[in-house]
């Protein structure tokens, strides 16, 4: 991709502060923001949205520490609500240049709308993203299949879901379900089947935590994913 595009926009939806801890070990390492920050081939502009304001204040400390010159764009506050102003802002770039986004999406539970990635898919980019469905909604479970909450109609994008259980050959295993839906949902974007797909479990316990899922809507973008997966393989694992 160097040289073909004008401008390579990094978003990251659940930025966090930067560094994290591993849990059972003792251990503090780099995450997503700082990483992406750190690449050989860097891209031109960054845009990080984080809730947490203090989180958000550490991060803002240890990008100027490190990387005082780099073009970043914070967003405070809720990403289903930052869609908005981080979509003006990458409307603004795409006006100008020619411009290939990539958004790395790991969030905590499945606060993630499908309407937020539906708004940022009309740009050129590639979705990263981390499928929390196992951590959260199997200790959830009871609480999200009552009808009166919502948390899994924003996720999905689809307030019949649990119609559309019931006839899912997957009705016994919601998790396969939720996973299958979302590809679904982003084939109807006009992206490809995930290539690779990954459960991602805890390093201690072994029990798992997410989808990792690599969405983009051309064959060369899976192709480059694959490499990289391939290539950091070892990496991804003593990480997780």
């Amino acid at each position: 991709m160097k040289g073909k595009w004008e401008r390579l926009v990094y978003i990251d939806l659940f930025s966090g502060s930067g560094y994290a801890s591993i849990r059972g070990i003792d251990r503090i390492v780099q995450t997503s923001p700082l990483i992406a920050l750190n690449t050989p081939n860097p891209f031109t502009d960054f845009f990080f949205s984080e809730f947490e304001s203090p989180k958000m204040e550490s991060l803002k400390a240890r990008v100027n520490d490190c990387y005082p010159n780099r073009d970043i764009t914070y967003y405070e506050g809720d990403t289903n609500e930052n869609v908005l102003k981080i979509c003006e802002d990458l409307e603004h770039i795409h006006s100008k240049y020619k411009t290939l986004c990539f958004c790395f999406v790991d969030p905590f539970s499945l606060n993630l709308h499908f309407d937020t990635i539906k708004k940022l898919s009309v740009f050129n980019i590639d979705f990263l993203i981390l499928l929390a469905i196992h951590m959260d909604y199997n200790r959830n479970l009871s609480l999200y299949l009552s009808e009166e909450n919502e948390k899994v109609s924003h996720f999905l994008g689809n307030t019949n879901w649990r119609e559309d259980l019931k006839k899912s050959p997957d009705k016994q295993n919601i998790v396969s379900f939720l996973a299958t839906q979302y590809d679904k949902k982003m084939l109807n974007l006009g992206y490809l089947t995930p290539v690779d797909k990954q459960q991602i479990k805890t390093g201690l316990t072994n029990i798992p935590l997410y989808h990792l899922a690599f969405y983009s809507r051309h064959k060369l973008g899976n192709d480059f994913f694959l490499k990289v997966r391939h290539h950091g393989e070892s990496m991804q694992l003593n990480l997780f």
